[in-house]
């Protein structure tokens, strides 16, 4: 919101002298651009009366000066010698902790590495078992299949056999059927 105060008075319909005072109470913000003057804030919630300060108000008020008072009063006082031998040992402290933490490294670095090692090797024993177990697979699979495919020739052939036995029977049944015919015996 920014309006001169000629559009303030018409807008609100009140007068120069209440705007005056308004501005006065703190009641209106205003800000000046060369020679106008502008409202840009309504603040008339704000009561501005008589705004008296009460005892139990000034008493608390005299507690936190006296509390501020002795805090300055304390650090006036403070042996500050005491606080920076403190400090100086926190640092050498820090030293000696940084100290133990590169140590702590370099021998975290080494378990590390072998524990790496010992990662790679135990990969190299799985992975030559792997392939051992695979060629015994290999194998047992070659001597499966050549053990079937005999078995399998032997009984193509033993069927062969039986084919060849059961047509010579079947000649041999004929041919005694037609003899049979011949002699009249089946009819």
């Amino acid at each position: 919101m920014k309006m001169s105060i000629k559009e303030y008075m018409k807008e609100k319909n009140v007068s120069r002298r209440t705007i005056y005072n308004r501005i006065e109470k703190g009641q209106l913000e205003v800000i000046k651009e060369k020679n106008k003057t502008y409202i840009i804030k309504e603040n008339l919630n704000i009561n501005t009366k008589n705004t008296k300060i009460d005892i139990p108000e000034l008493k608390e008020l005299k507690e936190m000066f006296q509390l501020i008072q002795n805090s300055n009063e304390l650090l006036k006082n403070f042996d500050y010698s005491f606080l920076r031998d403190r400090i100086s040992s926190i640092e050498k402290s820090l030293i000696n902790f940084t100290m133990d933490i590169s140590r702590a490294n370099i021998d975290m670095k080494e378990k590390m590495n072998t524990f790496s090692q010992n990662i790679n090797e135990k990969t190299e024993n799985i992975q030559k078992k792997n392939n051992n177990f695979m060629e015994n697979i290999l194998l047992i699979n070659e001597q499966n299949s050549n053990f079937f495919k005999e078995s399998i020739e032997n009984l193509q052939a033993k069927i062969e056999n039986l084919e060849a036995k059961f047509e010579s029977i079947e000649s041999k049944l004929d041919e005694i059927i037609k003899k049979q015919d011949k002699k009249g015996l089946f009819r």
